[in-house]
């Protein structure tokens, strides 16, 4: 059998992230990596650091490591 669009859906729910910055409010993100890199976008992160919630309820900070507002 096929990957049903159910699985994909919570497939995708699970690597969601949202980003919290003091400067910008909110927006979303994808975990990237499983020691906690997460992206999202240069005007999302706008500050050095920002508060992350994941599909779990879990919340943690986090730092801002690069961005790249020329392909934000």
């Amino acid at each position: 059998m096929g990957t049903h669009f159910g699985d994909v859906a919570e497939s995708l729910r699970r690597v969601t992230a949202q980003v919290f910055t003091a400067k910008h409010g909110s927006g979303s993100g994808l975990v990237w990596q499983p020691d906690g890199l997460i992206l999202t976008n240069a005007h999302v992160a706008t500050g050095s650091d920002a508060m992350v919630n994941l599909w779990d309820g879990r919340q943690f900070t986090a730092r801002v490591v690069a961005r790249d507002t020329r392909r934000d």
